[in-house]
């Protein structure tokens, strides 16, 4: 009964977190939230479309478009670090 829908992609319960029809590991239920239609966070981990975005600071991380996010460490596409890429210079 706290099976909750947070937008197209996700949802979650008391003790885990979907991504359409799959689950989301890592995911903290509790502290969980959608921050665009791809990308959500919790207190510990970012997520694009389901899949961890691994290195990502969900403290700083935000979100550039669609497509691309940075933290205070790393450009993202998707999930994927952009090498090349300084997050604080990096412009769309």
């Amino acid at each position: 009964k706290t099976f909750t829908v947070l937008n197209n992609n996700f949802a979650k319960d008391k003790n885990h977190v979907f991504w359409l029809d799959y689950k989301v590991y890592w995911a903290d239920s509790y502290s969980f939230k959608v921050i665009s239609d791809d990308y959500a966070k919790d207190k510990n981990h970012v997520y694009y479309n389901g899949h961890l975005v691994e290195w990502a600071d969900p403290e700083t991380f935000e979100i550039l478009n669609y497509r691309f996010a940075k933290d205070s460490r790393y450009v993202y596409k998707s999930w994927d670090i952009i090498k090349w890429a300084d997050p604080k210079t990096f412009k769309i």
